[in-house]
């Protein structure tokens, strides 16, 4: 089968590309940028794959662009890393480039700013050209703020666990737009009834679940502590357009979530806390690591399981720490720089003398290697958590510094991420100390003449 995957570019286009690749699909890759990359693992099949830079905002291109095409995964729309670093608003603002306004962006060697249309026109688009061509099956990209979630000014959740009969009240535009794009694929299947559109509402999409322990509990009891896989999910979309067994037919939206929470916390214990008015659906119980979404519809339609991935096999290391009993803290001295354009992790034995690791959010990430990024911090962090554990350092007394001296007494936004990291990758914590450099004889900067003169 030959299938059009827009937004292929994207972090979830890449392993919807890989996983269509794997299967002896045909693909054609569809996204606004110049050029694409295959994922690596997908670098062996280039024969089967073919890309086009597409503004999906021109029906006419869009229509160009499909001909002979068997299947859409459509996932273009907002690109939210490029909208963070122009400054714009994020959805939970009211004011926000998600609908037919417009955002500036910078595009290359193109001396003019390229304007770019948003997910409600896109979304269309693709679903009239796909009925125009004759392409009757569409998967598109949803998202689970259909329901009032993290981007809402205040959730309202009707009952535990969520399925596709909870009701969408979205109250800000992100969600709305996603409102909009399935209100789209009921009006074009009662036109062109022979079309089968699914709208898949994913939700955060990880390659692993230990990224979403960055953030606390508090902050992520909005979006119900859900994850899914990012391979589980090409999965679902992949099944969307493949599977033939003709138990559904027209527009049917899927909630696409792992079926446990993102990490170990008691799913009763976290409902008591944070949502104990929120009633639980007869026959339904939440406990355990159970997750707060019901995802049956999508099994029972689409055959879709989530995906259980296989923990990387470990290998054998030959540990040359300390030889000691089970259970007894070995202590090494952990020295966080965080400044406002970088966090540094660096582990040292007792001493300081012996460095047992020492990584940077730059060494990291791309994106953010030139500002302090909590998401960054973290990563450095979870590698020097790993690295002590391999050389039998259980605890660590932490040493927080800022830039000090004559610059800022506070530590950058990275210090309390790269923290948090080093106590959820089960390191045990000691003493915290600030040994930001303070000044002991004056503020004045260095520079100019200094000392007695006769």
């Amino acid at each position: 089968m030959k299938i059009a995957i827009t937004g292929s570019n994207g972090s979830v286009g890449k392993r919807v590309v890989a996983l269509a690749l794997k299967q002896n699909h045909l693909v054609l890759g569809i996204d606004i940028g110049p050029t694409s990359n295959l994922p690596p693992d997908a670098e062996g099949l280039k024969s089967s794959f073919d890309y086009k830079s597409v503004d999906l905002r021109s029906y006419q291109d869009t229509l160009a662009a499909l001909q002979g095409c068997e299947a859409i995964i459509h996932l273009a729309g907002l690109y939210q890393l490029i909208l963070q670093l122009l400054g714009c608003p994020n959805p939970t603002d009211y004011v926000v480039n998600t609908h037919n306004t417009y955002v500036y962006l910078p595009f290359r060697f193109i001396d003019e700013f390229d304007i770019e249309n948003r997910n409600v026109v896109v979304s269309y688009n693709v679903l009239r050209a796909a009925a125009e061509l004759h392409i009757t099956r569409v998967a598109q990209a949803s998202s689970v703020n259909v329901v009032t979630m993290v981007y809402s000014l205040g959730p309202k959740f009707h009952y535990f666990p969520i399925d596709e009969q909870h009701p969408c009240q979205p109250d800000e535009p992100y969600g709305l737009s996603k409102v909009i794009c399935e209100a789209q694929a009921d009006s074009i299947v009662r036109r062109y009834p022979d079309m089968s559109i699914a709208s898949m509402r994913l939700h955060w999409s990880l390659p692993d679940p230990k990224l979403a322990a960055a953030l606390e509990d508090s902050k992520r009891k909005n979006d119900l502590w859900g994850y899914v896989h990012e391979d589980s999910g090409a999965d679902a979309f992949l099944l969307a357009v493949t599977e033939d067994s003709g138990k559904w037919s027209g527009h049917e939206p899927f909630f696409i979530a792992a079926p446990t929470l993102a990490y170990g916390e008691h799913s009763d214990a976290l409902k008591a806390e944070y949502w104990p008015d929120v009633p639980i659906k007869e026959g339904f119980e939440i406990s355990g690591n159970k997750g707060f979404f019901d995802c049956s519809k999508a099994e029972r339609l689409l055959g879709w399981p989530p995906k259980k991935v296989k923990a990387p096999k470990e290998e054998t290391t030959v540990s040359l720490g300390p030889q000691v009993a089970e259970g007894e803290k070995v202590f090494g001295v952990a020295h966080i720089f965080a400044s406002f354009n970088d966090t540094f992790v660096h582990v040292t034995d007792l001493s300081g003398k012996e460095t047992i690791s020492r990584v940077t959010g730059g060494m990291k990430v791309k994106a953010d290697r030139d500002e302090s990024s909590p998401y960054a911090a973290m990563l450095a962090a979870q590698d020097v958590a790993a690295r002590c554990r391999e050389v039998g350092i259980t605890a660590l007394h932490i040493k927080l510094r800022a830039t000090g001296g004559t610059g800022t007494k506070t530590p950058g936004p990275g210090a309390q991420s790269a923290l948090r990291a080093l106590a959820r990758a089960g390191m045990n914590i000691g003493r915290i100390e600030d040994v930001t450099p303070v000044p002991t004889d004056s503020t004045r900067r260095k520079g100019g003449r200094r000392g007695r003169r006769l």
